[in-house]
């Protein structure tokens, strides 16, 4: 299946402990193949619910595989701090804080997995309380960028 839209990936997700967290939940594209069929496709990752704790940190995982929704062996496609997920302390975590990635197309073996699921890094001096929400949206995601009241676009 060919990313029409967009798909969610985490619907209200609180991950709490401090390690790799992952919701279960996960995008089947039917089959491997481009996700964007030619075009370019984002992650998009919004902080719903403000999270706690101030020496911890926030790094978000996006990972594919071929075959296995269990990700036994998942191919870790944005993990790279320059690519998507810098630790972000968890005081910067306000409720409406959101990142938008631009995935990367390297490789057949970045673009055509079948599963792709996003996980949630707790690093630091403890678990937050923070609520994700992450969606991929082959639309030009920046269009539809929420702003701060009192901004005005020109």
């Amino acid at each position: 299946m060919i990313l029409v839209k967009q798909e969610k990936l985490l619907d209200a997700y609180n991950p709490t402990v401090q390690t790799d967290n992952f919701s279960g939940d996960y995008y089947d594209a039917l089959k491997a193949c481009d996700l964007g069929a030619g075009n370019d496709v984002c992650l998009i990752i919004q902080c719903a619910t403000a999270a706690s704790g101030a020496s911890s940190t926030y790094q978000f995982l996006f990972q594919g595989s071929v075959s296995d929704t269990s990700f036994g062996s998942p191919l870790n496609i944005v993990s790279v701090p320059s690519l998507v997920s810098e630790a972000v302390v968890m005081t910067a975590m306000v409720a409406g804080w959101e990142k938008i990635i631009k995935l990367p197309r390297l490789s057949p073996d970045i673009a055509y997995c079948r599963y792709y699921r996003l996980g949630v890094r707790i690093g630091g001096a403890g678990g937050g309380n923070g609520v994700f929400n992450a969606w991929l949206s082959n639309d030009n995601a920046v269009d539809n960028h929420p702003y701060a009241a009192g901004y005005t676009v020109l």
